[in-house]
């Protein structure tokens, strides 16, 4: 028997999980790396258009959700490395779950922890932001406008917890006996 044939018999079989899950971050790694490019490139061109800088004072307050919104559109370089940054570490991460490396496993159940901080984050956000912004049809109509922008809030808190439970799911595959067993 040929060396790579004992190679192959002593690896344990390669579950269908990390291969799916693998397969599905890196198509959405690379989305992220091409949309943070181009979202880069796209604030950079409309970071002196008018209609950036009336949309950025029309975010008004010092609430969390306001100061958030202002670095974010404010098209800050450090925001928009961190953005790229993280989207490739993701990418990276699910090709090498792939190759069934133990580093590439580690990397990526600390990227779902990270994404899983980011989902809470945002939903605070959110709130903070939709308890301050007025209704654009002027005052007659805020109570109504207010309580869309709370229906909105609560539906989008119900998809991120569902991401939420789907993330931890996933860590909690990533780090049972037999998956660990599969990375080298």
């Amino acid at each position: 028997m040929d060396q790579a044939a004992v190679s192959r018999q002593a690896q344990p079989p390669r579950s269908t999980f990390v291969t799916a899950i693998g397969w599905i971050f890196i198509a959405l790694g690379a989305y992220g790396v091409v949309s943070t490019l181009f979202g880069i490139v796209m604030n950079n061109a409309l970071m002196h258009a008018a209609s950036m800088e009336r949309l950025l004072s029309e975010i008004k307050g010092n609430s969390f959700g306001a100061r958030y919104m202002q670095f974010v559109l404010g098209g800050h370089p450090l925001f928009q490395a961190f953005s790229f940054l993280v989207s490739a570490a993701g990418l990276v991460a699910a090709i090498g779950l792939l190759k069934r490396r133990n580093w590439a496993r580690l990397l990526f159940i600390g990227y779902l922890i990270f994404a899983i901080c980011g989902m809470i984050v945002m939903v605070i956000v959110g709130f903070s932001l939709a308890s301050n912004i007025q209704s654009p049809a002027g005052p007659t109509y805020q109570s109504q406008f207010t309580f869309f922008m709370l229906i909105a809030m609560v539906f989008g808190s119900v998809i991120i917890l569902a991401f939420l439970i789907l993330y931890l799911w996933i860590i909690k595959k990533l780090t049972s006996t037999a998956i660990r067993a599969e990375f080298v």
